[in-house]
């Protein structure tokens, strides 16, 4: 017969208090292993953020070099087109100043044959009409030839090449001087009429290697 009020005896189907281990105070126990341990997975945002903006960044740089030497090369071939363009225009440039300084020489070289054979003329008609001192010499004639021709001589002298102006000299040479003097009529006139015939056709010989754009070989 169990005394009523015994507090010990167990009461059947319950099972006391704690866990399985016997522990009567399961909520302070302590947990063991590592209790830092992180069971959550890596962020990889970050490291893709990286690597698309490296991708960004290469893209860019690629971009760049490729505008930078595009730009190089349209540079070079506009500047080769310019100097091609220059040069072309200085060639043509030069072969019309060519072309102008035979016209003008021509022009030239032709006004002073011309005024030469009439000073010669004149002279040559005075020195044979007053061989025996008796005559009446058209001097206004003669005066107006021999202007004629140092204006001719002025000419060549600006405009004609240094060969031009040596055969120029070797011409004068056959004639009386053509500068004014005073009282030229009075002049002892000379006249080499074969060295003024070699002078003059060597001077047809300068005119014709001077001035036709291809000079013929017996030139």
């Amino acid at each position: 017969m169990t005394s009523q009020g015994d507090d010990s005896t167990p009461v059947p189907g319950i099972a006391p208090a704690g866990d399985d281990d016997g522990d009567p105070n399961p909520g302070t126990r302590q947990v063991r292993g590592n209790s830092n341990t992180s069971t959550t997975a890596p962020d990889t945002s970050s490291s893709q953020h990286s690597e698309d903006h490296r991708i960004v960044l290469i893209g860019f740089a690629v971009a760049l070099i490729g505008a930078l030497i595009g730009g190089v090369f349209s540079y070079l071939g506009a500047y080769q087109q310019a100097r091609t363009q220059i040069e072309s225009q200085s060639s043509q440039l030069f072969e019309d100043q060519k072309k102008e300084q035979r016209e003008k020489r021509a022009e030239v070289y032709e006004e002073f044959l011309k005024a030469a054979d009439t000073f010669a003329v004149e002279t040559n008609k005075i020195i044979t009409d007053c061989k025996d001192g008796k005559c009446s010499p058209n001097w206004g004639d003669w005066q107006t030839a021999r202007y004629d021709y140092q204006g001719a001589v002025n000419h060549v002298w600006v405009f004609g090449s240094d060969a031009a102006v040596k055969q120029l000299v070797a011409v004068s040479g056959t004639l009386p001087e053509s500068v004014w003097a005073p009282n030229s009529d009075e002049l002892n006139l000379r006249f080499k009429s074969t060295g003024f015939t070699t002078a003059y056709n060597g001077f047809q010989s300068l005119m014709c290697r001077e001035l036709p754009a291809q000079p013929r070989n017996s030139c």
